[in-house]
């Protein structure tokens, strides 16, 4: 239940990640936001986890995205 719980909030910011795509702003300011609403959810639902598995969590997971993702950006 708790693994599902942590997919489900993991699954989200993923979704709106490829949907908004890249912004205007700086993108590690867009991965230090992506890592706080991560780690708001996993508090949110999993109000039990430790702050710092909580973290280790939200780090990894911005790491897989970032080592799965294309980086096939349109040029300007």
């Amino acid at each position: 239940m708790l693994w599902e719980r942590s997919l489900g909030c993991l699954s989200a910011e993923e979704n709106r990640m490829i949907t908004i795509g890249a912004g205007s702003g700086m993108p590690s300011d867009q991965l230090a936001e992506s890592v706080s609403r991560i780690e708001e959810s996993l508090r949110a639902d999993l109000p039990d986890l430790a702050r710092a598995t909580i973290t280790e969590i939200a780090t990894g997971t911005i790491s897989d995205w970032l080592i799965r993702c294309p980086l096939d950006f349109p040029e300007d």
